[in-house]
């Protein structure tokens, strides 16, 4: 079958194989999005939802594909990709530290043979930090990106030359900067010392392998994009607003500063003489797949924070303040405690904006020392590289205070700084965006639980020994309007529309100019069971010294269960709701199983995954919130165990509030969402086959409370 362009007639975009009701889904989707400016695909779980979005995409004619799930693009960017499944039907771009940087690569194999000056690049690649040199090897920190001195030049001549390079036991260079030859000596040597990378020999006019800028400009280009919601939102949507915004100004490089908006722009590029961007441009559909619990999803993402790592900030009176006003206010803590935090922000911010302008004024009195002196010499002839003194300042309860320590810069040091300045000023600028928003938000205050929260706002997640205080919106609808105005027609895909009208409600949307395209499944019911094996309600008890009796029985099923014929030699993933449940179950294991066991943190979740994908060995994945947005197609798990009912944290003030307000129904439904999502993960197409464990029949208990909510191809298959 043809993938038809909707705007021009009898335009061929691909042909395509379709499985069975896909091509009818595709049909009534055209046909909603005729009459109606919002539209569900309510689809099972393994329907196919990636291939009916990307067609609906391409019979628009242009359109952006975005989900909260960071693996689910990944799929996406495997299916589209060269090779994949739906090559030519979109391209899909991430953020840069998902692609390898090609300099920082070649200068780490240039500085293993022969340690390379000190620069910004290289002492990342060096760092004692596996977070650090990890990212310098990506996109994330390359130099192109910063006003930072690296190496200039042609590399592969320089690696040559490292490879025959030695250390005469005075290093490898010569004082002047050159690689010291076999035979000890300098004078042909290749040049190293830092300097400003003006044109990157990956990404110019003539050669363009970077795999980051690649990707984006692919994405840029191609009728269909697809990327996670972080990307899309700092990236994409910023990127159109900064463009039509440059558009009204006549000045592609300048933003109003009097609009509430940052008066600078921070938005890296390649350097030198690089090729033309396409850019960014508003299109004719926004498709959000896995959207059911968007609403959730988007109230952590525009979550306001303010952290012990701010610098030049004091957070300790900050905090002192902060609980004061709580303690002074017990009936209306949210609204007190925020007050302060607009009052401090505000300073705050001016104070940063005022460091970026004493940072480049800074700059502009060095280059003229420079000028004037090109460079001092001492008598014993030693270059002294000329300094400057910028002061800086701290913000505390009496304002900007002048700190004591004076720092002095090199040219090369501060044009780190402004970068890094820069850049700090660009992420403040998306909470300054929001605080006159009219939002009502909800005071979280500091706790060992919410300092490992993954699911931030995107502008800076909480880290080890980090502190940090919050306020997330009770419903983000308020920061939504100028999102939903930007596209003539949207479309939310998933298995899980429970509650349609509640869901628009939460995200401003009419319901009045939307429709819900259902889809059954094709599936035998039979052939992915699912079972209540224990008559038991898991609760938080069970992880308490009183509950390890109960924790045992639990332990021990998940033991039964992966011994099974069948299982014992099949992979099988287990889900758990937190990593305090996956730690009391792994702790407590038979080393048997234990040899079987795959486990992730949350920084090399996806890496784990693929990993636990390719293997050919009868693993076992323990998952810690992977209930939803990936797929464990065939062979890749045939069994599935999920340990607990995923409910919200009632200790988190917000779900609190949110279950107050509005009764338990969303604060059931939302968990009897994610036991529908996790059913779905191991059955992905009609010849596929797999056996799903529900351990808490606290889940039963939601199923009964909501059949009428729950879709028939779930109830099929439910063994009682």
């Amino acid at each position: 079958m043809f993938i038809m362009d909707g705007r021009s007639s009898g335009t061929v975009v691909k042909e395509v194989v379709y499985w069975k009701g896909q091509a009818e889904a595709i049909s009534s989707l055209a046909k909603a999005l005729e009459n109606h400016r919002v539209v569900f695909l309510d689809a099972p779980t393994g329907s196919g939802k990636s291939l009916i979005n990307l067609s609906i995409a391409q019979w628009r004619g242009t359109g952006y594909i975005t989900t909260p799930q960071t693996t689910l693009v990944n799929q996406y960017g495997r299916d589209v990709g060269p090779g994949g499944r739906f090559e030519g039907l979109g391209t899909a771009v991430m953020g840069r530290k998902n692609y390898p940087c090609p300099y920082a690569l070649k200068l780490k194999e240039i500085d293993d043979l022969a340690p390379l000056p000190n620069s910004r690049l290289v002492k990342g690649i060096n760092s004692r930090s596996p977070r650090i040199r990890e990212l310098s090897l990506t996109a994330a920190m390359a130099p192109c990106t910063v006003d930072s001195p690296s190496f200039v030049g042609n590399l592969d001549v320089l690696l040559e030359a490292a490879r025959g390079g030695r250390d005469d036991g005075n290093g490898f260079f010569t004082p002047d900067g050159k690689l010291k030859g076999r035979n000890g000596g300098g004078e042909e040597g290749t040049k190293v010392v830092p300097e400003m990378v003006k044109d990157c020999p990956f990404w110019n006019e003539t050669t363009r392998t970077c795999p980051y800028y690649s990707a984006r400009d692919r994405a840029m280009e191609d009728r269909v994009a697809v990327t996670t919601f972080h990307y899309f939102e700092y990236g994409i949507i910023n990127g159109i607003k900064r463009s039509e915004e440059h558009a009204v100004a006549k000045d592609a490089y300048a933003m109003d500063g009097e609009n509430g908006r940052p008066s600078f722009e921070w938005n890296p590029q390649p350097k030198g003489n690089t090729a033309s961007r396409p850019g960014w441009k508003r299109r004719d559909v926004l498709i959000i797949d896995e959207a059911h619990n968007l609403p959730d999803f988007l109230v952590n993402f525009y979550t306001i924070q303010a952290s012990s790592r701010w610098p030049r900030f004091d957070f300790p009176a900050f905090l002192e303040e902060v609980e004061k006003a709580r303690d002074d206010n017990p009936d209306d803590v949210s609204n007190k405690t925020f007050e302060i935090f607009k009052e401090w922000f505000k300073g705050y911010y001016e104070q940063e904006e005022e460091r970026l302008k004493s940072l480049e004024n800074g700059l502009k009195v060095l280059e003229n020392r420079i000028k004037m002196n090109a460079m001092i010499r001492t008598g014993s002839n030693d270059d002294v590289i000329p300094t400057v003194v910028v002061k800086d300042r701290t913000y505390g309860p009496d304002g900007s205070v002048d700190l004591e320590l004076e720092p002095e810069y090199t040219r090369d040091a501060l044009h780190e700084e402004i970068e890094k300045q820069k850049e700090f000023l660009y992420n403040l600028g998306f909470k300054k965006d929001t605080l006159e928003s009219g939002v009502e938000w909800i005071y979280s205050p500091p706790s060992p639980g919410s300092l490992q929260q993954s699911l931030r706002d995107g502008n800076g997640n909480v880290g080890d020994g980090e502190q940090a205080v919050s306020w997330k919106p009770y419903e983000a609808s308020p920061l939504l309007k100028g999102l939903w105005s930007m596209f003539p027609k949207v479309v939310f895909s998933s298995a899980t529309f429970l509650d349609i009208p509640a869901f628009l409600e939460r995200l401003g949307l009419d319901p009045g100019d939307a429709e819900a395209v259902r889809v059954d499944s094709t599936f035998p019911a039979d052939s992915s069971p699912i079972r209540f094996p224990l008559n038991r309600h898991v609760n938080k008890r069970y992880l308490e010294p009183d509950g390890k009796e109960d924790l045992a029985v639990v332990v021990n099923e998940i033991e039964r269960i992966a011994s099974l014929p069948g299982h014992g030699d099949t992979k099988g993933v287990v889900h758990f709701p937190s990593y305090e449940w996956f730690r009391a179950v792994y702790r407590n294991i038979s080393p048997e199983l234990k040899e079987r066991v795959i486990v992730h943190k949350s920084t090399t979740r996806n890496e784990v995954l693929e990993e636990f994908k390719a293997s050919k060995e009868p693993k076992v994945l323990f998952a810690i919130k992977m209930e939803e947005g990936t797929d464990f197609r065939d062979d890749q798990a045939r069994w599935q165990i999920l340990v607990k009912t995923p409910y919200q944290d009632l200790g988190d003030e917000w779900v609190r509030l949110h279950r107050e307000k509005m009764g338990r129904r969303w604060y059931e439904i939302s968990a009897l969402q994610q036991v529908i999502q996790a059913s779905g993960r191991i059955m992905r197409n009609d010849r596929d086959w797999g056996d799903t464990y529900v351990l808490d029949m606290n889940a039963m208990k939601l199923i009964r409370m909501y059949e009428k909510e729950c879709p028939r191809w779930f109830l099929k298959r439910l063994k009682l």
